[in-house]
This record gives C-alpha cells, structure tokens and sequence, in this order.
C-alpha cells in the first residue's frame, strides 16, 4: 500500500482539514516489495522527498521522475541507481544544482549536457546515454549525496 497513486475527491471546506469523499487507484507499484533491497532504495529515497518538498509547493518534475522510478523498478528494470537521478531531477527542480567551477566553457557545456541527459532518461524514459560508466555513476552519487549534506537536505 505504500507506493500508490491514487486520484482523491474531497469534500470542500473553508478551513482545517477537509473529508475526502471518493478515492480511486490509479496507478500501484506493488512489484517493488519482491526485491528488498529496490524496496530500501525506493523508501530511502521517498523519505528524501517527504523531508525535502512542502505542501502547496509543486515539484512537478520531481514527482514525474520518481514516478517513473517507481514504475522502472516495479517492472523489474533494477539495473541503475534510478534514486540517485530523482535526487538529481528534485536538486534542478529545485536550483540546487551549482554551475560546474573550474572548468573551462566548453567543460563546462559538456557537464551540462550530461546532467541533462541524465534527467531525462528518468523524465522521458530514455536511454542512459553513450559513455557512462558504472565508476561515473557511483561518482554522480557521491557528487549528489554532498550536495544534498551542502543543502541541509
């Protein structure tokens, strides 16, 4: 029950908390529990996002890529870290992610384009792209993690 999209109505109110009235499922990621350690990930990283997005403050992209996580790690798809590109998408989302220093401009332009190539294989489903390493991976994480600690997040 915990990984669950549901569409809910709610009774209107003025003030307080409002009833809901009728809810539907919309989408389950049930799968995820036949791999226990997809399942820490995936929780690690939803106690990321609890911690770290607010009510009333949209995260669209965000949301869309841990969607899309969710969806890729239920249908057995466990092969990258699909958490740490959540992490990267909510860090854009959000500005949180610091211009590349020390390079040069045309460094520079690359790190870009491959931050965001790696955002969009986890919006758009596309593929990882040419060139990246297991090794780059595990260096993005490292890179994301400080930036997360950087942030308070």
């Amino acid at each position: 029950d915990l990984f669950r999209v549901l569409r809910v109505e709610f009774r209107p109110g003025t003030e307080g908390l409002v009833t809901p009235i009728n809810a539907d499922l919309v989408e389950d990621f049930d799968a995820l529990a036949r791999n226990p350690r997809t399942f820490a990930d995936v929780c690690e990283v939803a106690v990321f996002l609890i911690r770290n997005t607010y009510p009333e403050i949209s995260v669209p992209l965000t949301y869309q890529a841990f969607k899309n996580a969710l969806a890729r790690y239920a249908s057995g798809d466990d092969a990258q870290d699909w958490c740490n590109l959540v992490k990267l998408v909510y860090l854009g989302e959000n500005g949180m992610l610091p211009d590349p220093e020390g390079l040069d401009i045309a460094q520079a332009d690359i790190h870009a384009k491959v931050v965001r190539r790696l955002a969009r294989v986890i919006l758009k489903g596309a593929s990882m792209p040419d060139g990246i390493t297991k090794q780059y991976l595990e260096d993005l994480k490292s890179w994301l993690n400080g930036l997360c600690q950087y942030h308070d997040l």
